[in-house]
């Protein structure tokens, strides 16, 4: 193992001596120099991922025009498709960009609404607004000239129908990963809906279901998914107390975190700081972490066991039959398995005013739903909390799509970044974490800099580290969503050192406030606000 220490705050980094330290190889490798002075770039979407590339770009004095399809800016947050009734499941301390703090004292977990409040301040505060063109779509990119090289060409067409094509020297896809519904093709939907039935997926509520308890009234509501949305939504519906039942069918089940554990302990103080993080693997742990993480493994195979029966005890899941099959510390901390309980659902379950069923809908028919087991209930309301398709990348050609995507539908990204053969180009919003806002924040400062030329990594030794973190995902990680999610957009089981070599590659020293933020920043909740000077 080859062991670079660039800062002496958690920046060493062991990899194998065969390719990648970074800096040692530097001089014998030819440097992708490709993204130099680019003084004019295109930002796709406007959400978190998109508001972040703006203030990244303009800070760098380039400039910037980003794209947004709809009214409002805010992405997923915008109310105009946010669903009724939804708030983060990361906390409000660390649901922040490392520079802006909310405005407002807003709750634990913040509401739809103080998420966008605070997107459109931060927008207002930076001046991106006029930078955005509203309702304006793009409907498709192609490589100026003879490639990418030369920038590219982007078509777009604004609400009125009117298209318009531009030239920019630099592209940043900020669609991210929940601009895509996932809406499963259910045979007989067609018949479902014609006998009167109501089939809509969660992204669809905001308009067609603004009131969920004035929706579901006097329905029979089965709610297809166990991840944030299904879970919200059907809590929603039956502590409305106005539906005539209320089921939740899903086919797998994860662990979600009570917001206290025992009532007492608030998760983040265990599952979000940096001591914590240390004990689960990350590709890109250096020597002395991985000993002090083997030196660990009985703490933490007992804390995560004491965990696991401390929330089956405390939700009543042996009762339900709910206990699921992965432990805690492999299934529990990933993107698809990090589960926050939705307020009341667990207490719905037990109260029978909410109940589940573990199978697969394989069709519909007037009125009706057909598992796998072979059992059918009648149902007049389906709602899909089925999640969004990603990567979802329509407006790309497909010469470029295939240099982006493996054969498995992984994302070649260097750092969830930057794609290792198609220059010019980069994606931010597809490094998904328990604390989204600030990872994606810190996507855009290392593409900006990548822009600018201020980090350059060899083409070699970003093919080693997309290496290094696949093989990671494989010996950690059987189940295969889980593993998908860790070739594609979820950083979320390594996230401090994921950010961690970002500021390392940047060549920035965070600062931390002597012994007591030393101490802090190991064993509070992780705080952003540490890494306000990355970038």
């Amino acid at each position: 193992l080859f062991v670079s220490c660039v800062s002496t705050e958690r920046s060493c980094h062991a990899l194998p001596s065969s390719g990648l330290s970074w800096y040692a190889s530097a001089a014998a490798e030819e440097l992708d120099t490709r993204f130099i002075n680019m003084p004019r770039v295109c930002v796709i979407g406007s959400g978190i991922a998109g508001l972040a590339a703006a203030r990244a770009v303009l800070a760098s004095k380039h400039e910037v025009v980003v794209f947004e399809r709809y009214g409002k800016l805010g992405g997923c947050w915008n109310p105009e498709v946010v669903y009724p009734g939804a708030t983060t499941q990361d906390p409000g301390e660390v649901y922040v960009f490392s520079e802006f703090a909310p405005l407002e004292k807003w709750d634990p977990f913040p509401t739809a609404p103080q998420i966008y409040s605070y997107l459109l301040a931060y927008a207002k505060n930076y001046d991106l607004i006029k930078h955005i063109r509203f309702n304006t779509e793009v409907t498709g990119v192609q490589a100026a000239g003879d490639g990418p090289e030369n920038g590219w060409i982007v078509n777009v067409k604004a609400a009125d129908g009117k298209t318009s094509t531009e030239k920019f020297d630099f592209l940043m896809v900020c669609t991210g990963t929940f601009s895509s519904p996932n809406i499963p093709d259910i045979p007989g939907a067609a018949e479902f809906r014609a006998s009167g039935g109501v089939l809509l997926h969660t992204s669809e509520l905001a308009q067609k279901m603004p009131d969920i308890s004035a929706g579901v009234a006097g329905r029979t509501v089965v709610v297809l998914g166990f991840g944030k949305s299904a879970l919200d939504v059907a809590t929603m519906a039956a502590t409305a107390g106005t539906a005539k039942s209320v089921k939740l069918v899903h086919r797998s089940l994860w662990w979600c975190m009570p917001k206290k554990i025992l009532s007492l302990i608030p998760f983040p103080s265990l599952f979000l700081s940096r001591f914590g993080y240390l004990l689960l693997p990350s590709p890109y742990e250096g020597t002395l972490a991985r000993i002090l993480r083997f030196l660990l493994t009985p703490l933490t195979w007992f804390a995560f066991r004491a965990m696991e029966q401390a929330i089956t005890a405390q939700q009543g899941l042996r009762r339900l039959g709910m206990v699921p099959p992965g432990p805690l510390n492999i299934t529990g901390v990933t993107c698809l398995g990090a589960q926050v309980e939705p307020d009341g659902f667990y207490n719905a379950l037990h109260r029978k005013v909410l109940s589940h069923k573990q199978a697969s809908i394989i069709g519909l028919g007037p009125k009706r739903v057909d598992f796998d087991d072979g059992t059918s209930m009648s149902t007049d309301t389906l709602i899909l909390g089925t999640g969004y398709k990603w990567p979802n990348l329509p407006f790309l050609p497909p010469s470029v799509r295939e240099q982006v995507l493996d054969q498995e539908g992984g994302l070649r990204l260097h750092r969830k970044v930057i794609p290792i053969n198609v220059p010019n180009l980069a994606f931010i919003g597809y490094a998904s974490s328990l604390a989204t806002l600030f990872t994606n924040e810190m996507s855009a400062r290392y593409a900006t800099a990548y822009l600018d030329g201020r980090v350059r990594p060899a083409r070699s030794q970003m093919e080693a580290l997309l290496k290094v973190e696949r093989e990671h995902a494989k010996r950690w990680y059987q189940d295969p969503h889980i593993r998908r999610e860790l070739d594609g957009p979820c950083v979320a089981p390594y996230q401090v050192s994921f950010v961690d070599e970002m500021c390392r590659e940047m060549g920035v020293r965070r600062k931390v406030g002597g012994i007591i933020g030393f101490v802090r920043d190991w064993m509070d909740p992780w705080d952003a606000r540490f890494y306000k000077d990355c970038k």
